[in-house]
């Protein structure tokens, strides 16, 4: 078979040329010589040995034989070492004895004691001894030459031998690895001759086409595959063998059904033909061809723009919904200039993001104006996600561009919404407090006027009550604003915890007293400093106090405990009330959720107070948490807040209540609202705590009292009509004495932006209506102190 050809001819080939080998080898007959030094040595140790063996025997042979001993001598060097040495061996024995055993000994008398015919007798001796040494030697190395040929070519024939052996063994061993590879391998082989009969048909083939090898063998593919003749498989089998090329196709087998892609390969026999089963690929790209089509009718109903880019983020497909945008009918076949139809105002810091997610391969998410194909421009969201190959190599983006102008003008429209509702609470909390300032005021006068009769002075506590209440209620609602638009602002400095406490309390205690609840306080020994806004601590526990009073039946019982438990300080308000329902404890912090336990109490309330609290107490890096074990068995809320290091509690001076101070106030005031009732009794108040006071029911009033009065202080209301406080207050500061002026603002307006503002119109202080009068008191004490005596 061929694939034996090739190692027997390289064996062959080999053979002849060590045979050429020998028999030059066996031609060579000189005799390789040792160095000249080595045989020249021979000569004269041989000599020496003989002259010691005659040396030996003179005792008995004297002065006869002399030459004959050296004779052996030349025959040795001769056979060992050559002419030369032979010669030299010839010439060396003849003066050894002639030096040593012929009389007179010691002497080279070579004429006297040696007769031409004895000479003659030694050289022809010494030449035929030579000869005879030469051609032994001679022999000798003949023999030697032959011998080691013979090895040679016997060590050449067993190695001709074992290569013949390894050779059959690894062709043998190379046919059964081809077709343990061919029966191996998931590709379905066949070969063919020239003659177009199969000599190879693997299993695969076999299973493929449900033939059996032995079939096939000898037969050839048109006798065995009758329906190929005059199709493309005939053809393209041809072609490979009539232009020695690779053919690659795709056909299907009529008999099975079954598809192939077969790769024809031309060799020096005929052709071998690799193919495999793709009947699943083929199903697999009908089902694609299948799977895109219904992907594009989906694409093709949706409301978004659906695309599709390369991984260099040219977008190469778009749904229908492309024609609604600027940049399709640009390019066409279904691509999209994505970055030119942005609105231009928007285009380059789209294409940066974009170029961005590109580099990244990250998912991408814009909002932009696109321009519309009619020449508008509108809100879109854009969003893209990659897709990766194996190796983790994006190889495209899938995206969406979906049309969100309605949303985006719909939240203009809330935050417009927003807006106008906070203007409106403001302008409510304005409005609400403006009356509230003259009842606390008219309130405070009638404490200050002295003990009345025990229902007046019940009906005045009544009064203080409800406008507290009302208060409250103002500020919660103010609150809420500010913390849903994220504008509450903490003044962060240490904190004595006992301090806010004690503040809460005070606050609450009337309110406790009246309900006749009995209360428990449990304070540490040691001081907790925590880092906070005095004003926020004492209103998240004001809260949880009122709360418990309010929700507890009269008589009922409040504990207040604060306690430091490692690094937190943890304050717990637990009282004996209706409690709270397992289902409600998860809402009871949520924006306007109230908690209706039926007729037995009054708790009226807007339903922020809780959810206020969670928000402060969040803001100061704490939490707080309910726990009740159900309707009728009370609750306790407790907070959590971080407490100051040793280190950190040392620096800054400690914020605590403030006391009512008890000195003098300021010694002449100017009271300005355009409300008379606020006026008036907040100049009653002031005049009843010591002050000399004016009132002015407008700002240009106000100028005209201030030339002729000169106060000290002026306490100006900001809404007034015709002359607002702020340029009443711009005008006091640049008239006579203005710098020295103690001017405070006094009005219903109580944002931060309104109280940055009177600061820039030259404003001291900012008070919100209605003034508390322990405020008044310690405003009056301030000034007094900057003013001159």
């Amino acid at each position: 078979m061929a694939w034996r050809s090739g190692p027997a001819s390289s064996i062959d080939s080999a053979g002849e040329a060590r045979a050429d080998d020998t028999r030059r080898a066996l031609v060579r007959s000189e005799p390789v010589s040792a160095p000249w030094p080595q045989r020249y040595g021979l000569a004269i140790a041989f000599t020496a040995v003989a002259a010691g063996l005659r040396w030996g025997i003179d005792p008995w042979l004297g002065g006869g034989a002399t030459l004959v001993a050296f004779i052996a001598s030349v025959a040795a060097a001769a056979y060992f070492g050559g002419a030369g040495p032979a010669i030299l061996a010839s010439l060396l024995g003849f003066l050894t004895s002639t030096w040593l055993f012929i009389e007179p000994r010691g002497e080279l008398a070579i004429a006297s004691t040696h007769p031409l015919a004895l000479l003659s007798i030694y050289g022809l001796s010494c030449a035929a001894v030579t000869a005879v040494g030469l051609s032994a030697r001679w022999r000798r190395a003949r023999a030697e030459h032959y011998a080691a040929v013979l090895e040679s070519q016997t060590e050449r024939l067993r190695r001709e031998s074992e290569d013949r052996r390894a050779a059959e063994i690894a062709a043998r061993e190379a046919h059964q690895r081809t077709q343990a590879v061919l029966g191996g391998i998931t590709d379905c082989v066949y070969s063919v001759d020239r003659e177009w009969r199969f000599t190879e048909f693997n299993p695969q083939a076999e299973r493929f086409f449900g033939l059996r090898r032995a079939d096939v063998i000898g037969r050839t593919m048109w006798e065995v595959f009758p329906a190929t003749v005059g199709t493309d498989v005939e053809r393209n089998h041809r072609q490979a063998a009539a232009e020695s090329v690779p053919v690659r196709y795709e056909a299907v087998s009529p008999s099975t059904g079954k598809w192939a892609e077969v790769h024809l390969h031309p060799t020096a026999d005929g052709i071998t033909a690799f193919f495999r089963d793709i009947t699943e690929r083929k199903r697999s790209e009908e089902a694609l061809r299948a799977s895109e089509a219904r992907f594009r009718h989906l694409a093709d109903a949706m409301p978004q723009v659906v695309w599709i880019a390369s991984a260099d983020g040219a977008v190469r497909y778009c749904n229908h919904r492309i024609s609604e945008l600027r940049g399709a009918e640009q390019l066409g076949d279904g691509r999209w200039d994505l970055i030119g139809a942005v609105d231009p105002e928007d285009r380059e810091a789209t294409r940066r993001s974009w170029q961005e997610a590109l580099r990244s391969g990250k998912p991408w998410e814009i909002h932009h104006r696109l321009q519309l194909a009619n020449g508008a421009r509108a809100w879109f969201v854009t969003r893209a996600v990659p897709e990766r190959n194996e190796e983790g190599t994006v190889t495209r983006w899938y995206g969406t561009s979906t049309n969100i102008d309605a949303l985006v003008k719909a939240q203009e429209s809330l935050r417009m919404a927003d807006r106008r509702k906070d203007e409106f609470l403001a302008t409510l909390a304005h409005e609400l407090r403006n009356p509230l300032a003259p009842i606390r005021n008219a309130v405070q006068i009638l404490k200050l006027l002295g003990p009345a009769e025990p229902r007046v002075a019940a009906a005045r506590e009544i009064i203080e009550r409800q406008v507290q209440h009302m208060v409250r209620l103002v500020d919660d609602l103010l609150d809420v604003s500010r913390i849903t638009l994220g504008q509450v602002t903490l003044r962060h400095e240490k904190v004595s915890l006992a301090a806010v406490l004690t503040d809460a309390l005070e606050a609450v205690r009337p309110t406790i007293e009246a309900a006749e609840h009995r209360l428990t306080v449990s304070l540490p020994s040691d001081a907790l400093f925590v880092e906070g806004d005095p004003t926020r601590l004492s209103q998240v526990f004001q809260n949880l106090l009122n709360n418990a009073a309010k929700y507890t039946p009269n008589g009922g019982e409040i504990e207040l405990r604060a306690e430091r438990r490692g690094q937190e300080a943890v304050v717990s308000v637990r009282d004996t009330g209706i409690g709270i329902p397992p289902q409600m404890q998860q809402r009871v912090f949520e924006l306007f959720a109230r908690f209706q336990p039926g007729d037995s109490l009054n708790t009226s309330g807007l339903g922020i107070g809780l959810a206020l609290a969670k928000q402060m107490v969040e803001l100061h890096g704490g939490s707080i948490s309910v726990y009740s074990e159900g309707s009728g068995k009370g609750s306790e809320f407790t907070v959590r807040l971080p407490i100051l290091s040793t280190q950190d509690a040392r620096l800054g001076p400690v914020a605590t209540s403030a006391e009512t101070p008890n000195g003098s106030a300021a010694r002449r005031v100017l009271v300005v609202d355009d409300n008379r009732d606020a006026a008036v009794s907040l100049a009653a108040l002031l005049e009843l705590c010591g002050c000399s006071v004016r009132t002015a029911f407008s700002g240009r009033e106000a100028l005209e009292v201030a030339d002729e009065f000169h106060p000290e202080l002026v306490l100006l209301d900001i809404g007034m009509p015709e002359l607002d406080g702020y340029e009443t207050a711009r005008r006091l500061r640049k008239g006579p004495g203005g710098d020295a002026l103690v001017l405070v603002a006094v009005t219903g307006w109580g944002q931060e932006e309104d109280k940055e503002r009177a600061r820039q119109a030259g404003f001291d202080r900012h008070l919100t209506k209605p003034v508390d009068p322990e405020m008044l008191q310690k405003l009056l004490a301030d000034a007094a102190s900057v003013l001159p005596a």
